[in-house]
């Protein structure tokens, strides 16, 4: 039998996913205010970057027909200039290259560029075969499931591994939604929750989309703020 620490934290999410997508479409038919579409009618200039060795931003990073496109190298990334605390990240993904071993992130409330291509953050996996992972880079804290959970010391990086297998079709968008709420962090994947973590360093960051070695697309990108 699963002890009530690891039982509490899944019907917690479950619950509070039902409400992610129910919000979701309840906004749907609501000002535009309401939802914060971060590339429509955007550019390059309304975004921060990082690139390591001097890199152009316009090398790597691309905004067209509401997609982000980003070519992987060098590494880095472009972030919001705006700073997130509570809110419901929405976007669709797709690794166009299916040859290629493509990495990258999202980054979720960064709130110091450290001076090398993984700032102080909080990120989610966007690796094809390991979607949905979250890290915590410099010590930046989170936990999750005993069986999940792992503390890198010569890394200062904490990181809960994903409860389901995210091993996604490279040539479908891929639906990917995130809650950030307080101290807790839940991840779904085309409509199923596969990784939470609590306890989650809450101070309000930039939210960033990272370059790391292979080209990614990620369309439709829009925030809600709790």
């Amino acid at each position: 039998m699963k002890k009530l620490s690891t039982i509490l934290p899944v019907i917690f999410v479950a619950t509070m996913f039902s409400s992610v997508v129910a919000e979701e479409k309840a906004v749907t038919d609501q000002p535009k205010s309401e939802l914060q579409f971060l590339f429509r009618d955007a550019s390059l200039e309304d975004f921060d970057f990082f690139l390591v060795d001097g890199g152009k931003k316009e090398d790597v990073f691309k905004i067209e027909d509401n997609i982000l496109k980003i070519t992987g190298s060098p590494f880095g990334w472009l972030a919001t200039k705006k700073s997130y605390k509570n809110f419901f990240l929405f976007v669709e993904i797709r690794h166009p290259n299916p040859e290629e071993i493509a990495n990258s992130g999202l980054f979720l409330r960064l709130t110091e560029n450290v001076g090398t291509f993984l700032p102080k953050c909080i990120e989610i996996q966007m690796h094809k075969k390991t979607l949905g992972d979250i890290f915590g880079f410099h010590g930046v804290k989170l936990c999750g499931s005993p069986d999940r959970f792992a503390f890198v010391e010569e890394k200062n990086l904490h990181k809960v591994v994903r409860d389901l297998d995210t091993n996604v079709d490279p040539n479908e968008w891929t639906r990917v939604a995130v809650l950030c709420h307080e101290d807790i962090i839940v991840v779904y994947v085309n409509d199923q929750v596969v990784n939470w973590a609590w306890n989650v360093d809450s101070s309000p960051g930039q939210i960033a989309f990272q370059s790391e070695g292979g080209e990614i697309w990620f369309r439709n990108a829009r925030i809600l703020e709790k």
